[in-house]
């Protein structure tokens, strides 16, 4: 009881002399906020206390999400070559991929060609 007491003063007084500076320099900062919005995000403190004001307002706000399953009716059509061996397809994300620089494994066979 008396150290949650002692911590919750500490932290009053602490914001009181946050904001009373602020309110003491509001004139020059406004000017900056007004028209350098990239410079009030590299300013410190203030930005984790924005950030993580946003982020409480936000979860309170947050939407249900239904999930549907999207494409039931989809099916494979059989090859029009009558091939039987399944089809694989290798999605590459993010990096640039270039066939020489590409590599399947050091198996037997040579499967970079057909990439």
């Amino acid at each position: 009881g008396r150290k949650i007491r002692q911590n919750v003063i500490t932290i009053f007084v602490c914001l009181i002399v946050f904001v009373s500076l602020g309110a003491a320099f509001y004139k020059p900062y406004s000017a900056v906020v007004r028209t350098k919005r990239d410079l009030v995000k590299t300013l410190n403190p203030i930005t984790p206390l924005v950030s993580t004001t946003k982020y409480i307002l936000g979860a309170s706000q947050e939407i249900i999400i239904s999930v549907k399953p999207v494409g039931e009716d989809a099916k494979i059509d059989a090859r029009a070559d009558g091939s039987t061996k399944p089809r694989v397809a290798i999605i590459v994300v993010g990096e640039t991929a270039r066939a020489a620089n590409f590599s399947l494994g050091s198996g037997p066979i040579d499967l970079e060609k057909w990439l």
